[in-house]
C-alpha cells in the first residue's frame, strides 16, 4: 500500500504504468499497459518483453557492455522461442506485450516494483527475470529506477539482511565465503554446510537430526501450511510467540512475546531504511523481547558474547560485523533513519543503489527459467488460487474473522455460489471456509483470497510442503456450504 500510493502519484504526474497482474486492481485500472497474464505465467511475460527489446536492438549495449556479463546465456535461453509464442502461452495479446517492451526500454528511467505475494511461481525466478530486465536496459544506479522488491512483512528485509536465510550470513555473504571472518569476531568455530528452512525444521523434525527447536514467531498469523506431526520427535520445542498460534499449542515451553509496540528496536524497509523503533506502551505480563531471552539462555548455557543490555548495543555489534552497516548506530538513526550501505560513521547512507557501479562488481545476467505452463483447465481443481488483501475490506482484520474471496461470475456459477454465501476452497493439500464477493475483476478460473491476520487457512492453503519459498497460489476446487440454521 505504501509503494501503491507512490505509484499512483507517479501516473498523476504523467508516468507510464505497466502492470503484470491476472486479477483487476486498482493499478491495472490505472495502468498505461496491463499485461493481464495466466496465474503461473509471469517468468513468461518476462522473458517476452525481454525478447522483444533485444529483438527490436532497444537494450542498452554500453550499459550491458561496462556493467554486465552472461548475454550469452540470457540469449541461448530465449532462441528458438519468438515473442507471438511467449505472448500466446501466456495469454496476452502480442501487440500489447510488444508496446509495453519499447515503452518500458525507451524510458529515460524505470523501476520495477514486484513481489511474489500474488505469484505461483518460486520468487527466485521472479527476481532474476526482473533482474534480467533492469540489467538489459540499463536501469540500475539511477534516480527513480531499479529493481525493487516489495517483502510480505515489516522488516522482511532487514531479518535478511541479519543473515536469517539457512545458506547465508549477516551482510547477505553466503556462509562458505563468511564462516572464518564472523567465527573469528565470535570467537568460535562455524560450520560452513546449508542449514535447514523453517519448513524443513518444522516438518522433518527429528529425521532432520534435530533435537530440539526455539522458535520466535512474534506474528499474529497461523501457519496451517506446515506439516506439525513431526514436532512431537523433538526432545523439546520451545515457542517465544505474541499468540497462541498453533505451533505454540504444540510445545513444551511457550514464551510470551511483546509486540512492536512494547519494545526498542529498528526495522529495515524496502528501501533499505534503517529506521528507530521506540516503546510507546508498557509490556503486559511476562512479555520478554527474543535478545533478552536468547542472552540469558546463553548465560545459563556458560556462553559468552552474549551479554547486549539494549537494542543499541546489539545494533553495534551488527556495525562491526556488516560492512554495509558499519557506519549505522541508534544514536545516527533520528527520525528518518539511514539508507545501507553506510559503511562509516561520516557516510550519509545511500538512497540510490548502485550509482557507482554495480555491487557485485558486475550485473549477472542468467538464463530465463521459463517452465512448462499449460492454461488447461484442471477438471477435478478447475480453479486458479491468488492470495492478496481486497480492496473491498474496510480493514486488514474483519471484525468477523471470515476470509474473503472474489469469484468470477462463471465460476460461482458452476459452483452454485451466490454473492455472499459461505463456501469451502479445497486443495489437494488443504481446505479453507470463505464469504464469496462474485464478480469479474477477476478472470474466468482464477480466485482472489484475502490475507487478513485471522485464524484461517489462508496464509498457507496452498504453500508446497518443505519448500524454501512457498507458493502462495494454487488449484482448488469450490463446494458451498449449508447455512447455518439455529
Amino acid at each position: 500500500p505504501v509503494a501503491a500510493i507512490q505509484v499512483k502519484e507517479a501516473v498523476n504526474r504523467g508516468a507510464t504504468l505497466i502492470v503484470l497482474d491476472p486479477a483487476e486492481t486498482e493499478l491495472s485500472l490505472m495502468a498505461t499497459h496491463w499485461l493481464r497474464h495466466w496465474p503461473g505465467a509471469g517468468v513468461g511475460v518476462l522473458a517476452g518483453l525481454a525478447k522483444a527489446i533485444l529483438d527490436e536492438g532497444l537494450q542498452d549495449d554500453e550499459f550491458i557492455a561496462g556493467h554486465c556479463e552472461g548475454l550469452d546465456d540470457l540469449k541461448a535461453s530465449l532462441d528458438g522461442s519468438t515473442v507471438q509464442q511467449f505472448a500466446e502461452s501466456t495469454g496476452i495479446d502480442q501487440e500489447l506485450l510488444v508496446k509495453a517492451a519499447r515503452a518500458y526500454a525507451a524510458a529515460d528511467s524505470a523501476s520495477i516494483l514486484f513481489s511474489t505475494s500474488r505469484s505461483i511461481e518460486a520468487g527466485g525466478a521472479i527476481a532474476r527475470a526482473v533482474a534480467n530486465l533492469g540489467l538489459i536496459t540499463g536501469n540500475l544506479g539511477k534516480a527513480s529506477g531499479g529493481v525493487n522488491p516489495l517483502r510480505s512483512d515489516a522488516n522482511s528485509q532487514g531479518t535478511t539482511d541479519m543473515g536469517c536465510a539457512p545458506s547465508m550470513l549477516p551482510g547477505h555473504v553466503l556462509l562458505a565465503e563468511g564462516v572464518e571472518a564472523v567465527g573469528k569476531a565470535w570467537g568460535v568455530s562455524l560450520s560452513s554446510d546449508t542449514g535447514l528452512t523453517f519448513n524443513q525444521m518444522v516438518s522433518g523434525g527429528a529425521d532432520n537430526g534435530l533435537r530440539a527447536m526455539f522458535v520466535s514467531l512474534d506474528t499474529q498469523r497461523e501457519t496451517p501450511d506446515i506439516d506439525l506431526g513431526a514436532l512431537p520427535s523433538l526432545d523439546l520445542l520451545v515457542v517465544h510467540d505474541l499468540f497462541f498460534s498453533d505451533i505454540a499449542r504444540a510445545a513444551d515451553v511457550v514464551l510470551p512475546a511483546p509486540s512492536a509496540a512494547e519494545k526498542d528496536g529498528t526495522f529495515t524497509n524496502a528501501e533499505r531504511r534503517i529506521q528507530k523503533v521506540n516503546k510507546v506502551v508498557d509490556r503486559i505480563g511476562d512479555s520478554r523481547t527474543v535478545s533478552e531471552i536468547v542472552s540469558d539462555l546463553a548465560s545459563g548455557m556458560g556462553v559468552s558474547g552474549f551479554d547486549f543490555d539494549s537494542p543499541a548495543r546489539i545494533m553495534d555489534e551488527i556495525a562491526s560485523l556488516v560492512p554495509s552497516y558499519g557506519g549505522i548506530s541508534h544514536d545516527r538513526l533520528g527520525v528518518v533513519g539511514l539508507q545501507w550501505p553506510c559503511p562509516d560513521p561520516s557516510h550519509p547512507g545511500t538512497p540510490i543503489l548502485h550509482a557507482e557501479g554495480i555491487a557485485r562488481g558486475k550485473g549477472l545476467l542468467t538464463s530465463f527459467k521459463v517452465g512448462p505452463y499449460s492454461a488447461e483447465v484442471d477438471p477435478d481443481y478447475p480453479v486458479f488460487v491468488m492470495s492478496g488483501i481486497l480492496r473491498e475490506m474496510k480493514g486488514v482484520v474483519d471484525l468477523d474473522g471470515r476470509a474473503r474471496a472474489m469469484v468470477n461470475v462463471d465460476d460461482a456459477n458452476a459452483a452454485g455460489i451466490s454473492d455472499g454465501d459461505e463456501f469451502q476452497v479445497l486443495t489437494r493439500s488443504g481446505a479453507s471456509d470463505a464469504v464469496a464477493t462474485v464478480c469479474d475483476y477477476v478472470p474466468s478460473g482464477v480466485m482472489q483470497l484475502s490475507v487478513p491476520h485471522t485464524d484461517t487457512l489462508v496464509q498457507g492453503l496452498n504453500h508446497a510442503p518443505a519448500a524454501s519459498i512457498p507458493r502462495s497460489g494454487s488449484r482448488a476446487k469450490l463446494a458451498k456450504l449449508a447455512p447455518v440454521v439455529g
